[in-house]
């Protein structure tokens, strides 16, 4: 479930919920589903890989895959939680 956007403009924290919520995928899908620029998704990235939250795994054309860890798929249980509730669903 994408969140309705509690603010007009996206807060970082609802940025990181949907890149943790597109499991297994590409760079370029990640920076397309979620509207970000090519700066801003490596920073992104960069950000939930120092923390943790994401791993980088290889495809078999060496391209780098992200995925949410054990700790990204935690954090993204809390943030429906707090979507949720600040949504009214």
């Amino acid at each position: 479930m994408t969140p309705r956007y509690i603010f007009p403009k996206r807060t970082a924290i609802e940025i990181i919920y949907e890149i943790l919520k597109l499991r297994g995928r590409h760079k370029t899908y990640i920076m397309g589903h979620t509207s970000l620029t090519f700066h801003q998704t490596i920073r992104y990235l960069g950000l939930l890989k120092k923390q943790g939250l994401i791993s980088v795994t290889q495809d078999a054309k060496g391209h780098d895959i992200f995925t949410a860890t054990v700790k990204g798929d935690d954090l993204m249980e809390y943030l429906d939680i707090v979507f949720n509730m600040l949504t009214g669903e």
